[in-house]
């Protein structure tokens, strides 16, 4: 999804936003930077009426797997008497925090940390989100944080996509777009739900939404925190599921494959007209 001369990368929506936007170059990408349209009328009625979508896919992700005691003893070296809340750690809800240099506690950047579901006794997995700004800093701390842990580091920037949407009908707009593939009895409750939980991580595989659009009608409903004894779950956490999967829905067109998504609940207080998801 990403291409372009060197140290200039592009997203996987460069061509259609170039169509529209006029395009710069920050942090080493190609982005937009300004409509070439007349744009505030709309983008307020946007955010009204149904949503708006922001591609984020140049913030880079670092990919953190080992002990879950030595994830977290690593992680409170560099965020410096911040509390990683049970919610976090057991997967529920995505976690922002402030990330400092170990040492001399200065601050690098905001973070966010997404842990997968617990599925294998102690061994655990922790994705931690960065601006692009900051990225190339944080993955050197992380790097040295974790030299003496038995705590394996991958970078993935560039290999992962990360959309946000905000707007009053965000999640409507979601149901409507993403046909869920055969799902737990949880799933179904949290895709009919009207209110989602803040900060919640929902874990759903989907139908490749080119060739499966739903068109059903969702029923209306509330589901709270305290409902999630079980964790929704996706293969989106497995490296070679997800190039297996990507392949798949490439070469083949006319099969409907099935591609593992992450949404995070994204709650502005105060800021409902901001408030949404990310997928």
């Amino acid at each position: 999804n990403f291409g372009g001369a060197e140290n200039r990368k592009w997203l996987g929506t460069h061509l259609w936003h170039a169509k529209r936007m006029r395009m710069g170059t920050e942090f080493g990408y190609r982005l937009a930077l300004t409509s070439t349209s007349k744009w505030v009328r709309k983008t307020y009625r946007s955010l009204q009426e149904r949503c708006l979508v922001h591609d984020m896919s140049f913030y880079g992700c670092i990919d953190l797997k080992g002990s879950k005691s030595e994830l977290v003893s690593g992680l409170k070296a560099v965020l410096v008497d911040q509390t990683i809340g049970v919610d976090v750690l057991e997967g529920r809800c995505e976690g922002s925090y402030l990330f400092y240099e170990k040492d001399d506690s200065n601050l690098i950047s905001p973070c966010q940390l997404d842990w997968k579901p617990d599925s294998n006794g102690d061994l655990s997995q922790v994705w931690v989100w960065f601006h692009p700004g900051a990225f190339s800093q944080a993955l050197r701390e992380i790097e040295r944080v974790f030299s003496g842990f038995d705590v394996t580091v991958t970078s993935l920037e560039n290999r992962l996509n990360r959309f946000r949407l905000v707007g009053l009908r965000s999640w409507q707009i979601i149901r409507k777009a993403l046909k869920v593939d055969a799902e737990s009895e949880l799933v179904e409750k949290v895709w009919k739900s009207d209110v989602i939980p803040p900060k919640l991580i929902i874990g759903v595989n989907v139908l490749d939404p080119r060739l499966a659009l739903s068109n059903e009608k969702t029923e209306s409903s509330q589901i709270l925190m305290q409902d999630f004894k079980e964790i929704p779950r996706a293969n989106i956490w497995d490296a070679e599921m997800r190039s297996d999967q990507l392949s798949k829905s490439r070469s083949d067109r006319t099969e409907i494959q099935s591609i593992p998504i992450l949404i995070v609940q994204q709650h502005r207080p105060q800021l409902d007209l901001a408030s949404g998801f990310d997928v």
